[in-house]
């Protein structure tokens, strides 16, 4: 994942749908999908953190259809 003009971008080699189609198929599975972030600027794997951008990623999350 990355962040691209403020918003967090699926890495497009591993979800080259977007993460929307994942949750979509998720759900039809009966399964819940979730993601999570970081308080700081990275998380543990070195991925963007939300510090600075926590409505924005929790809103990119609702869109991409995280439970």
């Amino acid at each position: 994942m990355t962040r691209e003009e403020g918003k967090l971008v699926p890495d497009k080699s591993r979800f080259p749908n977007g993460l929307t189609p994942l949750s979509t198929y998720m759900h039809s599975l009966g399964v819940k999908f979730g993601l999570y972030s970081d308080e700081g600027t990275h998380t543990c794997g070195n991925y963007p953190g939300s510090l600075g951008f926590e409505e924005t990623d929790a809103l990119t999350f609702i869109n991409w259809g995280v439970d």
